[in-house]
């Protein structure tokens, strides 16, 4: 989905995902989701991802 911009910022050992907009909220898991596995497998350690409102 293009038009709604997502900041990512890297704070110590988390990586911060910011909808700036409107998403639905199943794309929001779903790109954050798809960021946790990425991470994951580039690290090659688990990853736990969080969910904040």
């Amino acid at each position: 989905m293009a038009g709604i911009p997502v900041v990512v910022e890297f704070k110590d050992s988390q990586i911060e995902l910011i909808v700036e907009g409107d998403m639905d909220e199943a794309l929001a898991d779903a790109v954050a989701e798809a960021v946790r596995a990425n991470v994951e497998a580039d690290v090659g350690r688990p990853c736990v991802l969080t969910k904040h409102f």
